[in-house]
């Protein structure tokens, strides 16, 4: 037998699927818990993104999430299945993509089972683009920021922290506590702006601050560095910082989730998270009733592209920022002036703090969030230039 015929033979073999194998990681996946495939799919997200959208032609980034379906009347629902998912810029029948460019409908990976390596079958799942391609900074209640000479604006406060030294910092979004930061690279503002409580659908007539911001923080740059949107404002007034978190109290015995494994099997049980947004809201002043917007894990987005608005006058720039997209349930959606907003998990004792609201889509129902093992870990800002203060902080209840 020639050269070339023991090549096509092993060639054919080893194209064959291996049946018994397949049902077998299938198997091993089923006794994950979700968080495990949760984080999986991720994985497997990261390490193979490059080359499956060199692969193939429809896709445009590869992310873990959950598996979505379409109703016959056209709605988007998402399932609580873990998956990698192919975000493609538009979708097609398979008939018409061909054998080569067909996606597959699992993927194969190592997973630590028991404490025994076993190669599980992670389900994948095709997305349009278009749910992530429409986010905007969301910014405009709950207090406002003042920078000198610069453009004013409105913005929400996500936790307040407290160093080992005593001091009082709030945490916010960086185009909240800078608004309209300079194309300078630097990422907040030059200057540090002051925060009043919003009491009123237009500028405090009190002029005494509760907040400045600082130089703590991330940072917040366009296309094609890497962001995060981060910023630690002073607290100089201590009851009035206190007020914007009436009501809220997190949790003694679970204060914040510690990573996605962490999140997930809180949620467990089937409870969904809480965006926090502030009743204090331009468009919500006078309303009888607090909105509580409900929402459950969607995907893990690494550089998600976002809009953002820079500089005086105000110009759009595409944003690079890693988030946790949410999917809210049916009925009202984050406002222009929500971002900031904490995140919450209802618990016995109050709520374990999630993360940080930075950004929406309105038509898509989604929200974009910050988790909070990000927004209390150092070497993530330390990875787009900035820094947090000095000494580890803890999350306070007001």
């Amino acid at each position: 037998m020639t050269r070339n015929a023991i090549s096509r033979l092993i060639e054919q073999r080893s194209a064959v699927l291996d049946q018994e194998l397949i049902e077998k990681a299938r198997d091993n996946y089923r006794r994950l818990n979700t968080g495990e495939k949760f984080e999986l799919a991720r994985s497997i997200a990261v390490c193979r993104r490059a080359e499956m959208t060199r692969r193939y032609r429809s896709v445009v980034h590869v992310i873990g999430g959950v598996r979505r379906r379409t109703t016959a009347g056209g709605e988007s629902l998402q399932r609580s299945e873990p998956c990698v998912v192919f975000v493609v810029r538009r979708k097609q029948n398979e008939a018409d993509l061909g054998t080569l460019q067909c996606l597959p409908r699992e993927l194969l990976s190592h997973a630590l089972i028991g404490g025994q390596l076993a190669i599980c079958a992670v389900p994948t799942d095709v997305q349009h683009e278009s749910r992530f391609l429409g986010a905007i900074a969301q910014a405009a209640t709950a207090v406002h920021s003042v920078p000198p000479g610069g453009l004013d604006d409105w913005g929400a406060l996500a936790c307040i922290v407290q160093g080992d030294g005593g001091e009082r910092y709030a945490i916010a979004p960086a185009h909240v506590l800078s608004p309209y930061p300079p194309l300078n690279g630097q990422g907040i503002a030059e200057e540090n702006a002051k925060q009043f409580r919003v009491i009123h659908a237009s500028a405090p007539t009190d002029t005494v601050p509760c907040l400045e911001g600082t130089g703590y923080g991330g940072r917040l740059v366009p296309f094609p560095a890497s962001s995060f949107d981060v910023q630690f404002a002073r607290v100089t007034d201590s009851g009035r910082v206190s007020d914007a978190f009436a009501g809220i109290r997190w949790s003694s015995e679970h204060p914040s989730a510690v990573d996605l494994q962490d999140l997930f099997a809180l949620m467990q049980n089937g409870v969904l998270l809480e965006i926090l947004v502030p009743s204090n809201h331009k468009d919500r002043l006078g309303k009888a009733d607090d909105v509580v917007l409900l929402a459950d894990i969607s995907t893990y987005c690494e550089d998600c592209p976002l809009t953002y608005v820079f500089g005086s006058p105000g110009t759009s720039k595409l944003v690079l920022h890693s988030v946790l997209e949410l999917q809210l349930e049916p009925g009202p959606t984050t406002l222009s002036g929500d971002s900031g907003s904490p995140v919450g998990l209802p618990v016995d004792d109050g709520y374990v703090f999630v993360g940080m609201h930075i950004a929406g889509n309105f038509e898509a129902g989604t929200a974009l969030v910050i988790p909070a093992w990000e927004l209390f870990n150092h070497a993530r800002y330390v990875s787009v230039g900035g820094d947090m203060p000095p000494g580890p902080m803890n999350l306070l209840n007001p």
